[in-house]
């Protein structure tokens, strides 16, 4: 009962009001803001990614306030260890950046962190820097372009030839910053994008304390010039989002019986559905916390997309 409760006032609270992306946002840790823009992986085996107060010998404090991103926030990262976390934001027509701080302590030959970019919702993703050319590394680190023409500051130009593996590894000398600038994406509907942190040591990982972020900035500024081919998939709203019921709705609906599919962060096919001429709700039973997809289509046509967190 109290679980239906909840969702109905969130559903009277919520529908109608579409949320806005500021545009200056610091997620701080001490404080729950954090928790609809970052996913931990369940399905990772180690799970050492925590929010919480450093206490190690090195990483025995954040950056500001009391609590930080870190692999384990009193022990070591261990041999043949990995974990994951993603963040999740939106684009509206400006130029963009993602500025966090962080310090790193890892063995250079067998452990690393690097990050990776999803554009639509986890299905596919890229590995920053992973268009290099070991043949030509020099003039690339000079650009220093990523996926999507990003532009990184103060990123990792390590190249495993053997392994294809790029990442932050060694250990920095203090806090350092590091930045994504997306370019300016002209678009009438919000551009969705994930990272994803991913940390990694093999077998043969020397322990270290690992990698620690703090002070995750999300800014946009300026304007853009609309492309109206960015018109040909709309983005559908959903209530509440987050989600805390089984049962969503949404902004839309359509005259005639119209398919969908769900996917979750990893691109993932959770499920497939149809929803019937002028339906605007559909029933997701049993499916797990995070961040999911919601694609619609007329026989193989894109009608739009939706995004949201379940809790």
């Amino acid at each position: 009962m109290k679980d239906w409760k909840l969702c109905l006032l969130l559903f009277i609270s919520i529908n109608g009001v579409k949320a806005q992306s500021p545009l200056f946002d610091t997620l701080p840790f001490e404080s729950t803001l954090h928790q609809n823009r970052i996913y931990f992986d369940s399905t990772q085996s180690s799970r050492i990614w925590q929010i919480g107060n450093p206490q190690k010998v090195i990483f025995d404090s954040a950056y500001s306030g009391n609590f930080a991103l870190i692999t384990d926030t009193f022990f070591n990262y261990s041999a043949n260890s990995s974990d994951t976390f993603s963040l999740g934001f939106e684009i509206y027509g400006a130029i963009t950046t993602i500025e966090f701080k962080h310090r790193y302590d890892l063995d250079s030959l067998h452990a690393y962190g690097n990050i990776e970019i999803s554009a639509d919702s986890g299905i596919s993703w890229h590995l920053l820097h992973d268009t290099i050319d070991v043949n030509n590394i020099l003039p690339q680190i000079s650009n220093n372009l990523g996926p999507y023409g990003i532009i990184l500051t103060n990123f990792y130009i390590k190249h495993n030839p053997t392994n294809d593996r790029n990442g932050f590894t060694g250990q920095s000398k203090n806090w350092e910053t590091s930045i994504i600038e997306f370019p300016c994406f002209a678009i009438n509907r919000p551009w969705e994008v994930y990272l994803r942190f991913n940390f990694f040591a093999d077998s043969l990982a020397m322990p270290g304390e690992g990698w620690m972020i703090d002070d995750i900035i999300i800014s946009s500024f300026g304007g853009c010039s609309r492309l109206n081919e960015n018109d040909e998939v709309p983005t559908i709203d959903i209530y509440p989002n987050p989600n805390y019921c089984q049962n969503i709705r949404l902004s839309t609906a359509w005259d005639m019986h119209v398919s969908y599919k769900l996917y979750d962060l990893n691109g993932q096919l959770i499920k497939l559905g149809t929803l019937a001429a002028f339906e605007k709700s559909i029933f997701l039973k049993n499916i797990k916390s995070g961040f999911y997809s919601l694609h619609f289509y007329d026989n193989q046509n894109p009608l739009g997309t939706a995004k949201f967190r379940q809790r």
